[in-house]
């Protein structure tokens, strides 16, 4: 018997080490996995910024250009002035009356304010523009991953900007319902924009190519911080609900999508100490709930 029990202990020992090889394994593929999904969401993303960033761009482009023409007949008029010697009366006068007709030409009266528009078009398209980078950076969230506070306002509002260009794209219309001074919460603030993001993309996608409506709202509620966000789009069948948020799942065609997005959002969320749910009818839209306890638990009222 003790001869056996040896022989068992062996295998058990090796059993463990091949368990805890393939944990590992396991561990590192999920890495791996989530890191995919996350680059998989930047490319979506990227395309959306491109397009806000670029029309911001083009105004500024093509004001920059009347802008040019614009210095090129001041440039002339300042030549024209610099040329002139104050000294002979009679010349003078020819080029008062030349400086008139090239007022004329040029409509000098209406330059004034061309300038100030023009200005404010190049001043507007770069200030739009630097938000979005800001929005894009305030998403990203670089840095390591030590929990701190999170300002989920900001962050649904970051995450909502860059989808927008999607959301339009798919005839959507977004309503954002924040609840003003919301609290913050401790957490990750660049995994809880990944989950945002999801929702809102899942969300558009049940909408593309008939529109509708999504509803942003967050509000605190106990000692707890609410996001939901809904759509009146098709709704999910009743069979799908317990699926969504399996691994690999996908209501989607093959090739859209690696069907991690809501497992690993459950996922964050639960690493948070929250919930994350939904409910939905057949031609009722879908709504998912986030709930997050506030920064050390504290009751919000």
């Amino acid at each position: 018997l003790q001869e056996q029990l040896a022989v068992q202990n062996e295998l058990l020992k090796s059993t463990n080490a091949e368990l805890q090889e393939t944990l590992e394994e396991l561990r590192e593929a999920g890495v791996q996995l989530v890191q995919a999904e996350r680059l998989a969401a930047v490319g979506e993303l990227a395309a959306g910024v491109a397009h806000e960033v670029n029309n911001p761009m083009n105004f500024a482009t093509n004001a920059l250009r009347t802008l040019r023409g614009y210095v090129e007949d001041v440039c002339s008029v300042t030549e024209m002035v610099a040329s002139i010697d104050w000294s002979d009366r009679d010349a003078l006068d020819a080029h008062v009356r030349e400086l008139e007709k090239l007022k004329e030409r040029l409509e000098f009266d209406d330059v004034t304010d061309s300038l100030g528009e023009l200005v404010e078009i190049v001043t507007q398209g770069l200030d739009r523009t630097q938000r979005l980078v800001g929005d894009l950076r305030d998403f990203a969230s670089p840095g390591d991953d030590r929990r701190t506070d999170v300002d989920l306002a900001r962050g649904l509002q970051t995450t909502a900007q860059l989808v927008r260009h999607a959301l339009r794209e798919a005839g959507v219309e977004l309503q954002m319902e924040v609840q003003g001074n919301l609290p913050f919460v401790e957490g990750d603030a660049r995994a809880l924009n990944q989950v945002f993001l999801n929702l809102l993309k899942n969300a558009a996608e049940a909408l593309h190519g008939r529109g509708g409506v999504v509803c942003v709202s967050a509000r605190s509620e106990g000692s707890s911080v609410l996001v939901q966000i809904r759509d009146d789009g098709p709704g999910i069948a009743a069979d799908v609900l317990p699926k969504l948020f399996e691994p690999f799942y996908s209501t989607k065609e093959a090739g859209r999508g690696t069907g991690l997005g809501l497992a690993i959002s459950q996922r964050v969320v639960a690493e948070h100490g929250g919930t994350i749910e939904v409910s939905s009818e057949p031609g009722e839209g879908t709504t998912f709930v986030v709930t997050l306890p506030l920064r050390g638990g504290h009751d919000a009222s």
